[in-house]
């Protein structure tokens, strides 16, 4: 289980850990008034959920989720950067055979956007 203690121990590790309670009526609250806009030239996603106003920010979901992550960081990796990292993980296949990545599910292996 190398790959969960990984998992465990980087950036992403409190947010696949935590276990949150999220209400359905809170979600649809969201998407039925949500509308992305620039406020205070930050992009940000204002809503109101249970007649509360809020405010989603890229930020916002850094510190709630606890990414350990900044601003700075990459949103979207290469292609080479992405087979690095399946190789990393002791993948061992040849990614140069379009079959072979069709079967892993990766049929767009371009520049991948992670937001």
């Amino acid at each position: 289980m190398e790959a969960t203690r990984w998992v465990r121990s980087s950036r992403i590790g409190y947010t696949v850990e935590a276990q949150v309670q999220v209400y359905r009526i809170h979600i649809q609250d969201f998407w039925k008034t949500a509308k992305p806009k620039t406020i205070d030239n930050a992009r940000g996603i204002p809503a109101t959920v249970r007649n509360k106003k809020i405010v989603v920010t890229e930020e916002r979901i850094r510190k709630v989720l606890k990414l350990k992550d900044n601003a700075q960081d990459p949103t979207s990796l290469s292609k080479d950067d992405i087979l690095d990292g399946f190789r990393g993980m002791g993948y061992a296949g040849d990614f140069r055979q379009k079959k072979e990545i069709k079967e892993m599910g990766l049929q767009n292996i371009g520049d991948l956007s992670l937001m």
